[in-house]
C-alpha cells in the first residue's frame, strides 16, 4: 500500500488538494457588501437578476499570501438556477471576473484576478441572494495553496442610509 501512495505521487498531498479545491470552491463567495443603491435584485430576462456588491473585502491571514486582500465591487449576475457571473473592480488593479453559484443564503464564489490568480470563497447570508443586501461572512481560500483568511460584507438599503447614525 506504501507503494501505491508513491507510485501515484502520493495519495495524502492529493487528498489534501482535493480538499483544498472542495473547501476552496465553497468559500469562494463572499467578500462583499451590498450595494446601498438599489436595496433589491434588479430583475432581468428569464427570472435572472443583477446585484452590485460594494465595499468587498477579503484578507488573507495565513499562508504565503498573508496581508493579501481583495477590496472594491463586483457586478453580479444571478441566473434563475443560481449560477452567478460577472466582474470584479477593484481600484488601482486592473478588472476581474466573478463566477459561483448562490442558493438562498448560501453563497460560493470564485474571484479571477486579471494576474490569473483566484480567490475561492463561501458564506451566508442574512437574507436571500436575491434580496441583495444584508451582512455576509465567510472563509476565503487562495491565491495560493496555504492561504486562508476571512471575507465580510455588510449590505445597506436605502432606508438604512436615510436613518440617522447610519
Amino acid at each position: 500500500m506504501v507503494s501505491q501512495r508513491n507510485a501515484s505521487g502520493g495519495s495524502h498531498a492529493r487528498r489534501a488538494s482535493i480538499l483544498l479545491v472542495t473547501t476552496g470552491a465553497s468559500i469562494a463567495a463572499m467578500l462583499t457588501i451590498f450595494a446601498p443603491s438599489g436595496g433589491n435584485a434588479a430583475v432581468g430576462a428569464a427570472g435572472a437578476e443583477n446585484c452590485t456588491l460594494n465595499n468587498l473585502i477579503a484578507t488573507i491571514r495565513i499562508g504565503p499570501d498573508r496581508g493579501f486582500a481583495l477590496a472594491g465591487s463586483a457586478n453580479l449576475h444571478i441566473a434563475s438556477s443560481g449560477g452567478i457571473s460577472g466582474s470584479l473592480v477593484q481600484p488601482n488593479r486592473a478588472p476581474g471576473t466573478v463566477v459561483g453559484q448562490a442558493n438562498g443564503r448560501a453563497i460560493n464564489l470564485v474571484f479571477s484576478l486579471a494576474d490569473h490568480r483566484q480567490v475561492f470563497s463561501t458564506g451566508t447570508l442574512v437574507n436571500d441572494i436575491r434580496a441583495c443586501q444584508g451582512l455576509m461572512r465567510g472563509p476565503v481560500v487562495g491565491p495560493r495553496q496555504g492561504d486562508i483568511g476571512d471575507w465580510a460584507g455588510v449590505g445597506r438599503t436605502p432606508q438604512d442610509i436615510q436613518k440617522p447614525g447610519h
